[in-house]
């Protein structure tokens, strides 16, 4: 095995570990957040072994994913200040 293939493996499972992870957590913006950053992963992990389907299938749930971090996303200091 060359470490190559060692580290595209290490990048498909740390986005599995991400992506379940995700479930875990009570906050719903961290859950999405989470799925974000796996998506992430997972687009070059199956982009990297020519599995276009779900490559598709993860760049679709990365947008819904961004849309809902932003929809659950507490707002910061700033943005409060902003809306008063």
């Amino acid at each position: 095995m060359d470490i190559y293939y060692i580290l595209i493996e290490s990048v498909g499972w740390l986005a599995t570990a991400i992506f379940v992870a995700s479930f875990l957590v009570k906050d719903r913006s961290l859950l999405h957040l989470l799925g974000f950053i796996a998506c992430i992963f997972k687009m070059f992990y199956s982009y990297h072994y020519h599995v276009y389907p779900l490559f598709a299938n993860w760049v679709i749930l990365f947008f819904i994913e961004i849309y809902q971090w932003k929809t659950y996303k507490k707002p910061d200091l700033v943005d409060k200040m902003i809306q008063e």
